[in-house]
């Protein structure tokens, strides 16, 4: 009777077994045809693709989706059946691979990249491309004709895509839901590290390293030979540069060449006023804001913020929402005159406040964080909005905003990878030389984003 039993009791957990493998999910970014990427743990059935994750759990049709990227099991597996939304490979994946598998050098190999580009139409990676040939060699006629080409397209697509971009966002809001935002890449925290550094006093002891692919000249004589064309600082900053410690070469590369070198640079952790972005003022924003039915979550309004987490990724992508968020009293954070920041209006109680938070919904209230002005939580937040850099850096990311949310336009002078204006607005040339020095915006760019360190 015992062997009975475990037979029987074998039969049931093989069958158990089998319908946990047919529900197996795997991590994954989803892309949607739409140009939004989403990433959780996704199950891909004959009609739908499933995706779960802090969020909650939402469904696409087959149809909605561009492709996926397994991170997990799927992938090791090869599961065809699994990676079939993968299909077929996106422009973006094989300009990836077509690119590493040239030689950083061979400019005629990568001129032949930069016009596959253009028949595809992906001008905003023939921008890049084109910088890139540009940085080996500044005097590249074909290559110069073809930026030029890349960004006339890129500014026409610009003009017709505001009217969609107000459409998408009226139907978001007038079905009450909001896209889950996309997070930033990694080489976009890199950027935005970079384009809020503080400038003034002593070089942060942040964990600073310059990784070096085979076949990339050294950063270093990089960056000396850009110190060079500095004319009246040049000696003084080259000797700095030569005596400096990684961490203290940093400023003064993003003072001379802004994020032209981010993909070659790799900061690890917070700059000050990041470390109190994380710490002090986004688990205030999370604790009143991102609620359902205010803005977190699939029933957000106006705005949403990414589900929480502590990934830099998320980090720095609600940072950077929060910096991009008008209201009927101006910015949320006003970098010019802080203390009218709406942000800030909203933490006090409505009675208080000259910026009041608008009215919500029904049965829904707006939780003051402070009492008055001199709360100690409102003096943190005004604290940080003081920190932030003034004027506010013209941030050049290749970061796709949601429909929601009015991108800023797009920057006439190519991708921050290519461009990087220093701060001061001194912009230096792609490479030596006198022809460079004629084409000042025209910089070398950033290997693509999955090159980043």
């Amino acid at each position: 009777m015992l062997r009975a039993a475990t037979v029987q009791m074998s039969g049931l957990v093989a069958g158990l077994a089998l319908l946990v493998g047919a529900a197996v999910a795997d991590l994954a970014n989803v892309h949607l045809k739409g140009g939004t990427k989403l990433r959780g743990d996704v199950t891909v059935t004959e009609t739908e693709v499933i995706l779960r994750n802090a969020a909650g759990e939402v469904r696409f049709e087959k149809s909605a989706v561009e492709r996926i990227e397994w991170l997990g099991g799927a992938a090791a597996a090869g599961d065809p059946e699994q990676a079939e939304p993968q299909l077929p490979v996106s422009v973006d994946a094989e300009y990836l691979q077509r690119f590493k598998a040239e030689a950083a050098d061979d400019i005629k190999a990568h001129f032949a990249l930069a016009e596959w580009l253009r028949e595809k139409k992906r001008f905003d990676l023939l921008v890049k491309q084109c910088n890139y040939i540009l940085g080996l060699d500044p005097q590249h006629r074909n290559a110069r004709l073809l930026l030029q080409l890349a960004r006339e397209e890129l500014a026409q697509q610009t003009t017709a895509g505001a009217g969609t971009r107000t459409e998408a966002a009226g139907a978001a809001a007038a079905s009450g839901q909001l896209a889950a935002p996309a997070l930033l890449s990694e080489l976009d925290v890199q950027r935005l590290k970079m384009y809020e550094y503080p400038l003034d006093g002593d070089a942060e002891r942040l964990l600073v390293r310059f990784p070096r692919r085979a076949g990339q000249p050294d950063l270093d004589s990089l960056v000396l030979h850009d110190l060079a064309l500095l004319e009246d600082r040049a000696a003084d900053l080259r000797e700095r540069y030569t005596q400096a410690k990684p961490h203290e070469k940093l400023p003064i590369i993003i003072d001379a060449t802004g994020v032209k070198y981010a993909d070659r640079i790799q900061i690890a952790g917070d700059s000050e006023k990041f470390t109190a972005f994380r710490k002090q003022v986004l688990p205030l924003v999370y604790k009143s804001c991102a609620r359902s039915g205010c803005h977190g979550g699939s029933t957000a309004v106006v705005f949403r913020l990414p589900a929480r987490s502590q990934r830099d990724e998320a980090v720095y992508t609600a940072f950077l929402l929060l910096d991009r968020v008008q209201t009927e009293f101006g910015p949320l954070l006003d970098r010019e005159d802080p203390a009218a920041s709406a942000l800030l209006g909203y933490m006090l109680p409505a009675a208080d406040s000259q910026r009041p938070h608008p009215p919500v919904g029904q049965g829904k209230r707006v939780m003051p964080l402070a009492k008055n002005t001199r709360d100690r939580s409102y003096l943190t937040v005004l604290d940080w909005i003081n920190a932030l850099n003034v004027p506010h850096p013209e941030y050049e990311l290749d970061y796709k905003y949601p429909g929601w949310l009015p991108a800023p336009p797009t920057p006439t002078t190519g991708p921050a990878s290519a461009e990087g204006a220093a701060p001061q607005g001194e912009e230096q040339a792609a490479a030596g030389g006198e022809a460079a020095q004629e084409q000042q915006k025209e910089k070398e760019p950033a290997a693509p984003d999955d090159e980043a360190p």
